[in-house]
């Protein structure tokens, strides 16, 4: 608690589902995905072509981007024309589904680290007492 800071309730609220949603490997990997993508966004927009990661994650993420491009034109078919809503909302779809993808692709990471971990456990050890 903060001296003279009023508690607000909403702050536990957010606690207990972060708390929550990290029990499960499903919502640990939600958190880890919202997470680097906020990350990597942040990267790209305040320090374009300085870090050797952005060229990578450009290249790894924009395949994902570009099909969220294309199902957001199939919703929107005027996105060419200016001032249309789907002249914004489309980016939204390209970070979507490059979100998507992260949160995949950290699933498939944390399942195959438990599986490595569980095969790890159940390992036979090699008895010296005879």
């Amino acid at each position: 608690m903060i001296p003279g800071y009023d508690y607000d309730n909403r702050v536990a609220g957010l606690a207990r589902a972060i708390v929550w949603l990290s029990r499960r490997t499903l919502g640990l990997a939600f958190l880890l995905a919202f997470g680097s993508s906020i990350a990597l966004f942040v990267l790209y927009v305040d320090y374009p072509n300085r870090f050797f990661i952005d060229g990578a994650v450009a290249k790894l993420l924009d395949p994902a981007n570009r099909i969220g491009i294309y199902l957001g034109t199939l919703v929107f078919p005027d996105y060419g024309r200016r001032g249309q809503t789907g002249t914004f909302v489309i980016p939204l779809f390209g970070f979507l589904t490059s979100f998507l993808f992260w949160w995949m692709l950290w699933f498939a990471a944390l399942r195959c680290v438990a599986r490595v971990r569980a095969s790890l456990s159940n390992k036979p050890t090699i008895s010296t007492n005879s």
